[in-house]
């Protein structure tokens, strides 16, 4: 499990893992970690932050299937996508 910290202003900050909690990477997760080609995966939490927007910015979590619903975009499919790609999708 990781937390990801996600700007729509595509300014990305590194993944951390939480405090006090055993991380679950798989071999690919973990020879990126801490980079943009950490793949997400379910139960990792994200935090959003909206440039200019603080009433957006959320923390949730990605769930089983790999899914986030955010305001003003929906429902967004993360599964196999890099931290920057799911940057760019959102």
């Amino acid at each position: 499990m990781r937390i990801v910290c996600i700007l729509i202003s595509l300014v990305l900050t590194m993944p951390v893992v939480g405090l006090g909690q055993q991380s679950s990477l798989s071999p690919q997760s973990k020879s990126s970690e801490g980079s943009d080609d950490y793949v997400l995966q379910p139960l990792d939490f994200l935090q959003i932050r909206v440039f200019q927007e603080p009433d957006m910015d959320r923390e949730l979590r990605i769930s089983r299937e790999a899914v986030v619903t955010l305001p003003l975009v929906g429902r967004v499919q993360l599964k196999g996508l890099t931290i920057r790609a799911a940057e760019e999708l959102i």
